[in-house]
């Protein structure tokens, strides 16, 4: 199997993101951005190397697993194989940054295979939207990953 643009993904968020990527709302997106890294990182230890500096920043940045464009609409998206508090707090951190750093208000929203129904209703009462798909098998993946590659622009 090719290497998906999207690798920094846990091996169990890809099957997720792979069948999402080929509905018909992931179909709509024009443009992907992938680990969009957000915020200044840290904390950095006294006496590190400047190559050192930027490896901590590199790794201790967030990042968001994708955003999705219609347009000039941004949808930021978190792939988590269940839909729980912690990816709650991620979209809403992720959506919070990009509007901090960008000036754009973005649409939130979360792919997974499992919700528990209160979780639902949270997300739901702040405006994130939920896409339920069962894991895409590797042919689905395969396909994935070309119809997605065309559409990759490098975040910033």
């Amino acid at each position: 199997m090719a290497a998906p643009a999207w690798k920094h993904m846990m091996p169990h968020d890809i099957p997720l993101f792979a069948k999402f990527a080929l509905t018909d709302v992931g179909r709509q997106f024009e443009r992907w951005e992938f680990d969009r890294h957000f915020g200044a990182g840290g904390p950095y230890p006294a006496g590190l190397t400047p190559r050192q500096l930027e490896m901590v920043r590199e790794v201790t940045r967030i990042r968001a697993d994708a955003i999705g464009w219609v347009g000039d609409r941004p949808t930021i998206i978190e792939v988590k194989p269940e839909a729980t508090l912690a990816a709650f707090g991620q979209i809403m951190a992720y959506g919070w940054w990009f509007g901090v750093e960008t000036g754009i208000e973005a649409q939130k929203a979360v792919v997974t295979d499992l919700v528990s129904a209160d979780i639902a209703v949270l997300y739901g009462a702040f405006g994130i939207t939920l896409w339920l798909v069962s894991p895409a098998r590797e042919i689905e993946i395969e396909q994935a990953i070309r119809e997605v590659a065309p559409k990759i622009r490098r975040s910033a």
